[in-house]
This record gives structure tokens, C-alpha cells and sequence, in this order.
């Protein structure tokens, strides 16, 4: 269990109208803050929060809720082993002769969540389930730690985000690759199709990087316009992208690979700002489907052979794997 850096008492005033005076008895000098539902759950995550309070020294000691709402107030118990014959009650303006006791919640080990929270994170870039696993570990906490929990599906989204294009970028799609022979279903209806763009090296070398940038993104945006729902796309690297058709036999598969060479060809790809016109832009692609592989290496080395071939015939299209294209793969250096 990590050390404890901040412990406290926590009890749940509820709604409560202005003017109510929070009564808090106290066994020794502490800590006491008044806080409203949103500046209680900054404090729960330890983000900057305001509040009515401060350092006790005198016992009991009041607070006023200055307005109408849901109310919280918290102990510090910081050093402290137990925080015994201490207590809270509301005395609602009106009614001084009748006071409500307050029964603590149990305290949240803040500290312990944030390095929960820590550990997950370090671990998305380390382990591909760290994160998932974490978050397992944590469903049974109290709901406070929702806000934690969205944090950490944020960043687990941009761990698996190509910054450029927006895609799902190498990790990501090695995850999916993986995903594909994790059971032998459905292999007879999955395509992996691999895409480069012709020429890019050269067209980045005329218009200079900033250019090559905006046709990346352009053609980020084609595939995803021009793609099913459920295809899974990434920005595998450089200018080469991938995407998972499923639920496709090979004719269907290649029939959406040239729909999305034939888009890329037609896209009118240009500057925002100057309103130059760049292109055409046009990109070469091979086509394996899951069922000819044994796992996914091998199944991106036949994808690759496949895109070797569409390169070699004159590129701007789409070559489905075939054995015979073994031992013709010539690198393509120039694009």
C-alpha cells in the first residue's frame, strides 16, 4: 500500500439552504474546509479548490453556508492514526433548537489514487493492458474517482492517437493486428489492406514538410470519409497507412481498397491559408486477407508483397496477395 500523503474525514452535509450553521467538534487542533459539490470533487482529485474553513484551534467551531446547495465538509486527518470524539451536525436557520448529527464516510486515500492513477499511465506506454488492468483493480472504488477514471481514457486515447492525422497510430494498430488471430473466427472475412502514398518523398522534397503534412492529413481524412464504420485505420508510419476491413470477403475488400485509391486520386488537396492547390495525390495499396496467414507478421509481410506489386505495375491501385508475387518484392526506394 503506497504511504498515505493526506488523509481526512469526509461527511456529506447534502442539500442545504443558506444560513445553516455546520457545527464541527473536534478531539484536536485540525484542519476543517466547506466545500460545494463542485469545489469537493477538485479537492477528491487533488486539483486547486476553494473553500470556507481553514485552521480549528478552538473547539467547536462554526460555519455558515453561505448559500443554498449540496454541501460537503472534510476533516484533515493528516498525521493523525484516528480522529476519535470528534463530530458534525447542521442547525438549520429557523429551527436552533434542532440539529442534525453527521455520520463521517469512510476516508478516501487520495494519495493511493493518485499514484493508481500515475502507475496506469506509465504503464500504457509499457504494457499494452496496464491501463485496462488498473482500471479493473479500481471498480469497486467509491464514485468519486470517476473524474480519474475519464482521465485516464483520455490519455489512454491519445497513447493510441497519430498526432498529425488524428488516426490510430502504430501501437494502436499492432494492438489490432494481434486482436485479429486472438480466435480463429471470422478470419475467412478480414482484410488487411496497407496503403502508401506514390512519390511522397519527392513531393515533400518540392513543397517542403509543412506540405507534405497538409497531404497526410488530406488523405487521413479520404480514408476515413470512404471507409465503413467498423474499419478499423491507422497512420502506420511515415506516409503508409493500414486499415481492417471485416465482415468482407476478398471481392468486397478490394472493391472498398479501389473505391479509396480512386478517392485519394480525386481529392483536391489544398492550402487553407493561400488556397494553392497541391497534386494529384495518389497512393498504391496491397490486399491479404486474415485466413491466408498463420498470425500477424506474417499476414503484414504478404500485405507488403501485395504493395510491392501495385508499385512495380505503375502504382494508384490496389494488388490482392497472390504466391506468385513472392521473390518479386524489390523495395521501392523511390516511392
Amino acid at each position: 500500500m503506497t504511504k498515505q500523503a493526506f488523509r481526512y474525514t469526509h461527511y456529506d452535509l447534502k442539500a442545504q439552504p443558506a444560513g445553516t450553521v455546520v457545527e464541527v467538534t473536534l478531539s484536536c487542533i485540525n484542519n476543517v474546509r466547506l466545500l460545494d459539490g463542485r469545489n469537493f470533487k477538485l479537492f477528491q482529485t487533488l486539483k486547486p479548490h476553494k473553500f470556507l474553513g481553514g485552521l480549528a484551534k478552538i473547539s467547536p467551531t462554526r460555519l455558515v453556508v453561505p448559500q443554498g446547495g449540496h454541501w460537503h465538509l472534510v476533516v484533515d486527518m493528516d498525521g493523525l492514526p484516528a480522529l476519535a470524539n470528534s463530530s458534525v451536525k447542521t442547525i438549520v436557520p429557523g429551527h436552533l433548537t434542532s440539529a442534525r448529527q453527521m455520520q463521517a464516510t469512510m476516508p478516501v486515500d487520495r494519495a493511493f489514487l493518485a499514484d493508481t492513477a500515475a502507475r496506469a499511465l506509465g504503464d500504457i506506454n509499457a504494457d499494452t493492458n496496464g491501463a485496462e488492468r488498473i482500471m479493473e483493480n479500481m471498480a469497486d472504488a467509491p464514485d468519486d474517482i470517476e473524474d480519474i477514471r475519464r482521465e485516464l481514457d483520455t490519455y489512454k486515447r491519445l497513447a493510441n492517437t497519430d498526432a498529425l492525422t488524428g488516426l490510430n497510430n502504430r501501437r494502436a494498430f499492432d494492438m489490432q493486428m494481434k486482436a485479429i488471430f486472438s480466435t480463429a473466427d471470422n478470419l475467412e472475412q478480414t482484410a488487411l489492406v496497407i496503403g502508401d502514398i506514390d512519390h511522397f518523398k519527392s513531393f515533400n522534397d518540392t513543397y517542403g514538410h509543412p506540405v507534405g503534412d497538409l497531404v497526410l492529413r488530406s488523405v487521413a481524412r479520404v480514408l476515413i470519409d470512404n471507409l465503413r464504420g467498423n474499419t478499423f485505420v491507422a497512420r502506420t508510419g511515415g506516409e503508409e497507412f493500414g486499415f481492417i476491413i471485416r465482415d468482407a470477403g476478398r471481392s468486397t475488400a478490394m472493391q472498398i481498397a479501389d473505391r479509396v485509391c480512386t478517392a485519394v486520386e480525386k481529392a483536391t488537396i489544398s492550402d487553407p491559408g493561400t488556397k494553392q492547390v497541391y497534386g494529384p495525390v495518389t497512393i498504391s495499396m496491397g490486399l491479404c486477407m486474415a485466413v491466408e496467414s498463420n498470425g500477424p507478421e506474417m499476414l503484414y509481410q504478404k500485405v507488403d508483397t501485395a504493395l510491392y506489386a501495385s508499385k512495380r505495375n505503375g502504382r494508384n491501385q490496389c494488388n490482392a496477395y497472390h504466391e506468385s508475387m513472392e521473390g518479386n518484392s524489390v523495395q521501392y526506394a523511390t516511392g
